[in-house]
């Protein structure tokens, strides 16, 4: 998953969130400059290590239901100061489907060294 994809995911489910729980109205959905140049921003963000993959879980009360997402670690590399406030209200709010389901969940580690010290790179 890119960054700049998980950062148009947090959005969005931030932006859902404020509409359905707070009461805000987005007059203008595609009007968003500050959310289009961080999106744009979050595509200079690389990923350094990738050790993710998609998983299916079964609801066990619901039958026939499955859930699926992305599990496992990804390690980015840059600048991350603009997207701070957008990451910290992620974890907060989780940002995927099923969040009801206890899925979505997402959090953040800082590495300091991964290039250099493979023992940095958490789910070996």
């Amino acid at each position: 998953m890119s960054f700049g994809l998980l950062i148009q995911t947090a959005i969005r489910r931030i932006m859902g969130i404020a509409q359905d729980h707070c009461g805000w109205r987005d007059e203008a959905p595609a009007e968003h400059p500050e959310k289009r140049r961080l999106i744009q921003a979050a595509e200079s963000i690389e990923i350094l290590r990738y050790n993710a993959g998609w998983t299916k879980v079964k609801i066990r009360n619901k039958p026939g239901k499955l859930f699926g997402g992305l599990t496992g670690a990804i390690v980015y590399e840059g600048d991350f100061t603009p997207f701070w406030p957008v990451l910290d209200a992620a974890v907060i709010l989780d940002i995927g489907r099923g969040t009801t389901y206890g899925f979505g969940q997402i959090s953040f580690q800082q590495l300091n060294d991964v290039k250099n010290n493979e023992s940095e790179f958490p789910f070996q």
